[in-house]
C-alpha cells in the first residue's frame, strides 16, 4: 500500500489516475481527505493497520490505470461502498473493487478502448466524511462550453446522490467572481460556499492546465476536495462574433420566421432558394438587386442592411437606370412621413403586383407541381423546390417591401394620434387597424410556427380556425374601430385640415395592415409541397438504411445529400442503387413506407 501523501501524476500506471490525481493535489497542498492506496498483491496485514489509523468509518473507491484519463473519465464504471467498517467490511470492499474490474458494467467502450493493455485495478481508501453538503464542479459550462463559467450542482448529504443521479440538486453559475444560483432544489450551500467551491475548482484546473471535473464535500464547515478528473466531450466554445462589422440583427427580414435555429438542409438548400428569388424580386421592383448580409451565427439566422457605400452603389445605379434612387427615396424614407406620397409613387403599384401576379402565379406553380411528387425523380424533386423556393423569396421581398411599409405606415399614423387625439383614442393605434375586411386571422392548412421546413405545418397537425368564435370576435373589433373612428372625427371636427390628414393617414395604414396581413398568410403556401419532397427524400434513404428515421434527412447538409454539386446531382451512395420510387418506375417500392411521410 502507498499512503495519497506519497503520489504524483507520475505514479498512475500503478496507483490508478484517481488516487494519483489526488496525491498530487494533496501535495499542492489542496485540502483532499487523508488515505492511502491498496495495490495488487498488498499484505492485508499492512493495510488493516494503515486503516486504523485513518479510522471508522472509511470510503473505498477503485482507482483503475484505465479510469479518469483525459479523453475518456469512464465515471462511475467501477465499485465505491461508502461508510465501510471494521476490517472484515473493508477487506470485503477492497474485494468488491478489484472484482468490477472485470464485471461488465466496465462497459464495450471501455472494453474496446484498453484491448491489448491491462487494466489494473488500484483501491483507494480514505477517510469517511459525514458532510452537509457535497456535489460536483466544473470549470468549464459542459453544455455551452464556455470555459469562464464554473458550473456547481449541490445537495444536501453525500455527493453519491448527485453523482448517481439520484438527486436533482441546486444548481449555481460562477464567473468573473460572482455566483448565481440558477435552479433551488435543497437550499444546500449558501453564496459564500459556492464562491469557494469555485475557487477550489479553479485550483484544480490552473494545477493540471485542463477544465476539470471534480467531487467536493463540506463537513463542518469545512470544504474538502474528493475527486478529480479532465473534462472530456467538452463542447468548443460558443461565440457571438458578427461576421462583419455593422448591425445585426435577429429578428429582420426573414428572422421574424425563424425563432428558432436553423436545420442545415434548411440553411444549405432552401434558404438558398429563397434568398435567390427574394434578390430576384428586388431587381424587378427596384430594376437592380443591393444583397442584404446575411449569415448563420450558430445556427441562428441574422441579417443585415446593405451597406451603400458610393462605390458600390454605382453598379446598381447603372443597372437600374436609376430607378432604384425613387424606389429607394419613396419606399425607405418618405414613408415614415407622407405616407400617401410613397404609396402613389411606389407601393401601390408593388402592392398591385403581387395581388395580381404574384401571388396567382405562386398559387398556381404549387397547385401544379402537387400532382408530380410522387411520381418524380431525385433529380425533379431537386428542380422542385429550387422552383418553388425562388417564388417564395419573390414574395418574401413583396412582403418586406409592403409588409415593411406598414409598419412605418402605422408609426406615422401612431405619432399623429399622440400629438392630437391622445385623449381620444386609449387602445392607441392598433384599434384603428384591428377588425379590418379581408385581415382575419385564418389559419390555412400551409400556415407554419417556422419557415424552417422542418417543423409540421398547421395541416399536418390538424389545426383549424373556429369560424364560430372568429366571427364573434370579428364584430367586436368591428365595433371597437368604428367606434374609434367616429370618436377620433368628432374631436377634429372643427380642425377641418388635421381631420383631412387624419383621414388619408387612416386610409393608407389601414389598406396597407390588410396587405401585410394577407402577405404574410400566404408566404407559406408551398411549404406542404416543400416538405413532401423532402420527406420522400428521406424515405428513400431510410428505404436504403443510410438514415434512421425519415425526419433526419432536415439534419444533412447539401454535400452530404449530393455530393460535389448540391442540389443537382444524385448522392454517390445512392448511384449504385434505385432511389426506391424516386428514380425511373420504381414508384411502388415507397408504398411501404408511404405512412411515416405523412
Amino acid at each position: 500500500m502507498t499512503w495519497l501523501r506519497d503520489l504524483t501524476r507520475s505514479d498512475a500506471p500503478v496507483a490508478g489516475a484517481k488516487a494519483a490525481n489526488l496525491g498530487e493535489l494533496m501535495r499542492a497542498g489542496l485540502p483532499v481527505p487523508d488515505g492511502f492506496v491498496v495495490l495488487a498483491g498488498a499484505d492485508p496485514d499492512e493495510v488493516l493497520s494503515a486503516a486504523a489509523v485513518l479510522g471508522d468509518p472509511v470510503a473505498v473507491r477503485s482507482s483503475a490505470t484505465a479510469e479518469d484519463l483525459a479523453d475518456a473519465s469512464f465515471a462511475g464504471q467501477y465499485e465505491t461502498v461508502l461508510g465501510v467498517r471494521g476490517p472484515e467490511g473493508l477487506l470485503d470492499a477492497i474485494r468488491r473493487c478489484q472484482a468490477s474490474a472485470q464485471t461488465a458494467r466496465v462497459g464495450h467502450y471501455l472494453a474496446a478502448r484498453t484491448e491489448g493493455a491491462e487494466t489494473r485495478m488500484a483501491v483507494l481508501v480514505q477517510q469517511m466524511l459525514m458532510p452537509e453538503a457535497a456535489g460536483v464542479a466544473f470549470t468549464a459550462n459542459p453544455v455551452t462550453g464556455a470555459r469562464s463559467e464554473v458550473v456547481i450542482t449541490a445537495a444536501r448529504g453525500l455527493g453519491e446522490r448527485v453523482v448517481l443521479g439520484e438527486a436533482v440538486g441546486d444548481e449555481w453559475v460562477a464567473a468573473g467572481g460572482r455566483v448565481i444560483q440558477t435552479r433551488s432544489a435543497e437550499r444546500a450551500i449558501d453564496v459564500p460556499q459556492a464562491l469557494a467551491i469555485a475557487g477550489l475548482a479553479r485550483r484544480v484546473e490552473e494545477h493540471f492546465g485542463t477544465p476539470q471535473d471534480i467531487e467536493w464535500a463540506i463537513e463542518g464547515r469545512r470544504l474538502y476536495l474528493l475527486q478529480a478528473r479532465p473534462m472530456t466531450a467538452l463542447p468548443v466554445p460558443v461565440e457571438w462574433t458578427p461576421p462583419t462589422p455593422g448591425y445585426w440583427m435577429r429578428n429582420f427580414r426573414l428572422g421574424e420566421w425563424l425563432p428558432d435555429p436553423m436545420t442545415p438542409l434548411f440553411q444549405d438548400w432552401l434558404l438558398e432558394r429563397i434568398e435567390d428569388g427574394c434578390l430576384e424580386g428586388m431587381r424587378r421592383s427596384m430594376g437592380a438587386a443591393v444583397p442584404f448580409r446575411s449569415a448563420a451565427i450558430n445556427g441562428w439566422y441574422y441579417t443585415a442592411a446593405p451597406r451603400f457605400p458610393p462605390l458600390a452603389f454605382i453598379p446598381a445605379l447603372i443597372e437600374s437606370q436609376g430607378k432604384v434612387l425613387p424606389a429607394m427615396w419613396y419606399g425607405l424614407v418618405r414613408v415614415s412621413s407622407r405616407p400617401e406620397l410613397a404609396d402613389r409613387k411606389v407601393l401601390r403599384r408593388e402592392m398591385e403586383a403581387w395581388r395580381d401576379e404574384l401571388l396567382p402565379r405562386y398559387r398556381t406553380l404549387v397547385g401544379r407541381r402537387e400532382a408530380m411528387v410522387e411520381a418524380a425523380t431525385f433529380g425533379q424533386l431537386v428542380d422542385l423546390v429550387d422552383e418553388v423556393g425562388r417564388v417564395a423569396g419573390e414574395c418574401l421581398w413583396s412582403l418586406e417591401v409592403v409588409g415593411g411599409s406598414a409598419w412605418k405606415m402605422e408609426g406615422c399614423l401612431a405619432r399623429f394620434l399622440r400629438e392630437h387625439l391622445a385623449a381620444v383614442v386609449d387602445g392607441g393605434v392598433q384599434v384603428l387597424l384591428r377588425g379590418l375586411p379581408g385581415a382575419d386571422p385564418e389559419v390555412p392548412p400551409y400556415a407554419v410556427q417556422t419557415a424552417d421546413w422542418s417543423r409540421p405545418t398547421a395541416g399536418d397537425l390538424g389545426w383549424s380556425t373556429d369560424h364560430q368564435r372568429m366571427a364573434s370576435r370579428r364584430e367586436g373589433l368591428l365595433a371597437e374601430r368604428t367606434a374609434a373612428e367616429a370618436a377620433c372625427r368628432r374631436a377634429l371636427a372643427g380642425q377641418p385640415q388635421l381631420l383631412s390628414r387624419f383621414d388619408t393617414l387612416l386610409q393608407v395604414a389601414q389598406l396597407y395592415a390588410v396587405a401585410r396581413e394577407e402577405q404574410a398568410r400566404h408566404l407559406t403556401l408551398g411549404w406542404p409541397l416543400l416538405r413532401r419532397c423532402v420527406l420522400r427524400i428521406g424515405t428513400a434513404l431510410k428505404v436504403r438504411k443510410l438514415i434512421d428515421d425519415v425526419d433526419d434527412v432536415f439534419f444533412l447538409t447539401c454535400a452530404e445529400l449530393e455530393g460535389d454539386r448540391p442540389c443537382q446531382v444524385l448522392p454517390a451512395a445512392l448511384n449504385e442503387h434505385r432511389m426506391a420510387g424516386l428514380d425511373g418506375d420504381d414508384s411502388a417500392a415507397l408504398d411501404v413506407d408511404e405512412h411515416e411521410v405523412g
